[in-house]
């Protein structure tokens, strides 16, 4: 339930108070949402005046001030009342119902020029974010705070003589330890991360969340036109589009990494940028490919009922590019007048479609309709997936992979464990941030299932 300390007229006045001895110049405001003010300068000052009330704590608790120490502790707990009504505030002041630009303008309704992958609010608003290419980035160009992502962790645990990163420290702690890393680092962690998903090199896009909670328009139906004699009614057609919504799970992992490597490293930023970032984004391509929805988990593209055919009831083998033309005939059938903007596969799928030979042993060309398909190899494709009675099954993937959306929400949390692995003088970093995925089109895409290994390639790896 949440805590309303904020609304006890006492404890304003003893916050205030305290306040005022630690020298911050903080003034409180009840946090009604219809107010219009800047509260992410609100919970900046805030979140100071926190660490200034937890440094005249301490400095109590030092003298044997015992009655003093619980005065600013108590007023310390009502100011993260406010903390957090400012927080849910800001939230509901920024999120915006969020409209795919594309689709919006087969609906009609023409972006202004030169913001092709921009999404628009609903209700006559304008507030727009952008839809991410895979050759666009979060990171603005030229924004530079003169640290790096390595920085900023070394200096969470060995401290720093700089101010402007013991600022974004201060700024972005919390009283469980844990610090928000600065938007603008970890808008370049987003953007490695995406570099290494082979979902956004086939060409998914990325929306940055700005909420907890964002609905965007999917196609539900083709529309239906129909002929029609003068001054008579329009048919009816299905509607074309329904709504889907990001609801942002939550992505963690651990990475332990010595005290002396943090004092001596040189190259501390991409060490760490590639630790963190490459392990998160083979767990995000992973589940917005296969994810199943459930335990947390993001519902990925092959759950979201995208049209399939399979290598038979109990799987079969790749002999020849035949089953490959009939996965290709199911997404042209759907009506996709363009080629798939890419295919994605395992390398053992990959290695099976490569070795083809004629009957003489040569290579055997593909046709040129799946030649010119550009191809994506990723160990992120099983192939320990069922078929019938195949248990070393695999699947390939076609699409115009830009109807598949990857929502990131633009806020990551990192902890430190400095007492579990103090034994070994080592810090344990746990970060989390969260993300969704969601399908725009499910006939935009096609699984061929069911692809088991040669048993001679299976020998092979034995």
């Amino acid at each position: 339930m949440e805590s309303k300390l904020y609304e006890d007229s006492a404890r304003q006045v003893a916050l205030q108070s305290e306040l005022a001895k630690v020298g911050s110049d903080l003034r409180l405001v009840k946090g009604d949402p219809n107010d219009k003010g800047d509260y992410r300068a609100l919970i900046a000052n805030g979140r100071r005046a926190s660490n200034l009330l937890a440094e005249r704590a301490s400095e109590c608790i030092a003298r044997e001030d015992a009655e003093g120490a619980e005065r600013v502790m108590e007023a310390q707990a009502t100011l993260g009342s406010y903390l957090n009504r400012w927080e849910r505030v800001a939230e509901d002041q920024k999120q915006v119902q969020q409209v795919n630009a594309d689709l919006a303008r087969q609906a009609g309704f023409a972006p202004p020029a030169g913001s092709m992958n921009e999404t628009y609010s609903g209700g006559g608003s304008h507030d727009k974010v952008r839809a991410l290419t895979k050759g666009e980035k979060f990171a603005t160009a030229g924004q530079d705070v003169g640290y790096g992502f390595g920085d900023f962790i070394k200096a969470a645990v060995c401290g720093t003589n700089r101010g402007d990163i013991r600022a974004a420290l201060s700024e972005g702690s919390d009283s469980a330890g844990g610090f928000s890393v600065p938007e603008v680092l970890l808008n370049q962690i987003i953007d490695s991360m995406r570099a290494r998903q082979i979902a956004v090199r086939a060409g998914a896009m990325t929306v940055p969340l700005t909420s907890d909670n964002v609905r965007m328009l999917k196609i539900a139906s083709d529309p239906k036109p129909s002929w029609r004699a003068e001054n008579a009614l329009v048919q009816e057609s299905d509607p074309t589009f329904s709504a889907v919504t990001f609801e942002p799970k939550s992505l963690a992992v651990l990475v332990k990494c010595s005290r002396e490597l943090l004092e001596d490293s040189t190259n501390i930023n991409e060490a760490l940028t590639l630790a963190f970032a490459g392990s998160m984004a083979e767990a995000l391509d992973r589940a917005v490919m296969f994810g199943s929805g459930t335990n947390n988990e993001p519902l990925g593209l092959i759950n979201q009922g995208i049209p399939e055919i399979t290598m038979g009831d109990n799987g079969g083998e790749i002999v020849g590019y035949q089953r490959i033309l009939d996965l290709l005939e199911t997404f042209q059938s759907n009506d996709n007048w363009d080629a798939p903007s890419a295919m994605v596969m395992h390398p053992r799928t990959w290695r099976a479609i490569e070795g083809l030979t004629n009957s003489e042993g040569d290579p055997m060309r593909a046709p040129e309709s799946v030649y010119i398909i550009p191809k994506h190899i990723s160990t992120n494709m099983p192939i320990d997936e069922k078929q019938g009675s195949a248990t070393n099954a695999s699947s390939i993937l076609i699409g115009d992979w830009s109807k598949l959306l990857i929502g990131i929400r633009s806020q990551m949390r990192v902890e430190i464990l400095r007492e579990t692995f103090g034994d070994r003088l080592q810090y344990g970093f746990i970060a989390h941030l969260r993300a969704d995925a969601q399908v725009m089109h499910q006939r935009s895409f096609a699984r061929l299932a069911g692809i088991v290994p040669k048993a001679a390639t299976t020998a092979k790896a034995k």
